[in-house]
């Protein structure tokens, strides 16, 4: 998945030289928290609701700060912007969009090509519709993960059983972390199961490897152990 595919491609900005109000107008009328600042078309900066927070000594709420003729709405966005803001680069995956995220501390970035133009911006939002779209999150069906000794075709083996109980597999993603040594978990979003053949199928796994967990959402059940 990957960055392009996923960002705002016309995202709102503000100008370099617009006023705190003028960004407090934004993000309140939009519901948004991250302004890209431009100035003659480039990137300068981003403002977020954050850095609008902090422009006043006293704490105060931004949707407070609406009076024209109040001096901290009257600050011009680059006085309290962040200048070279982190950037994403355009060909990167959701997967490390969201590690920069996390490890940074932001809830988005703009996203430049290689000749440093924005092209967009990805937000924490953006992210997580990638990821619920990829693993079906927002879908009926059924969801377990097992934890399996890691051999050659052993990922197979478990999807081949949900084939063989009806089942039409949504999405299959695996992890080494936090399995058992020499294991792998599996994580599973399945769908066309049906009760008799779901109860078949759960009882094999348990014999065959760790079940982690089982969630039936269309009939609102779920199993952990």
């Amino acid at each position: 998945m990957l960055v392009k595919n996923w960002m705002n491609r016309k995202p709102l900005t503000i100008n370099a030289h617009a006023t705190v109000q003028n960004a407090v107008d934004l993000m309140l009328k939009n519901e948004i928290r991250l302004l890209p600042v431009m100035e003659n078309d480039l990137l300068v900066g981003v403002v977020t609701d954050r850095d609008l927070r902090k422009t006043s000594v006293h704490d105060l709420d931004i949707e407070l700060a609406r009076d024209p003729g109040d001096e901290i709405s009257m600050i011009k966005i680059t006085e309290i912007m962040t200048a070279k803001p982190i950037s994403i680069p355009l060909d990167y995956t959701i997967q490390e969009a969201a590690e920069v995220f996390l490890v940074n501390k932001i809830s988005g970035a703009p996203v430049l090509n290689k000749e440093k133009e924005m092209l967009g911006l990805i937000t924490q939002t953006d992210i997580f519709r990638a990821m619920i779209s990829f693993t079906g999150a927002g879908d009926k069906g059924i969801r377990f993960a097992v934890d399996q000794v890691n051999f050659s075709g052993c990922i197979k083996e478990i999807t081949d059983l949900v084939r063989d109980h009806g089942g039409r597999l949504n999405s299959v993603m695996t992890s080494v972390k936090r399995a058992k040594k020499g294991h792998v978990r599996i994580y599973i979003t399945a769908y066309n199961i049906d009760g008799p053949s779901l109860r078949r199928l759960k009882e094999i796994l348990e014999e065959k490897s760790i079940l982690l967990y089982m969630m039936d959402n269309s009939a609102n059940e779920r199993t952990i152990y």
